[in-house]
């Protein structure tokens, strides 16, 4: 039972944690911020003008998603499972076994 609490006080502490800012990266945040503020100051202010010389369209069309780079992903996937029935598999046979040796060892000698 002292396991089981260790385990629920654990996970809940993993999961509520606020992550820190670091000092850098909120001076990051910072100047971004600043450097958008500054551009939209220098935009026309014009739709007309914004659009000017863009046709709306990509030149070419984006490379479809696939999975195809994942192939490894998919391979260790099924090995894993094929160990595991392979594992329950041989769990069972040896179950089996031990309980017929049982079987055998209760049984009282009649001859």
């Amino acid at each position: 039972m002292r396991f089981f609490t260790s385990l629920t006080v654990l996970v809940l502490a993993l999961s509520t944690s606020v992550p820190v800012a670091s000092a850098s990266r909120i001076q990051s945040d910072a100047s971004t911020v600043l450097s958008a503020t500054v551009a939209l100051q220098d935009a026309p202010t014009d739709a007309a003008a914004a659009v000017q010389g863009s046709t709306g369209l990509p030149q070419r069309a984006p490379d479809p998603r696939t999975l195809e780079a994942y192939w490894p992903v998919f391979a260790v996937f099924a090995l894993t499972w094929i160990a595991i029935v392979g594992y329950w598999l041989t769990f069972g046979r040896r179950v089996l076994r031990i309980a017929d040796e049982l079987g055998e060892i209760a049984e009282p000698d009649r001859e």
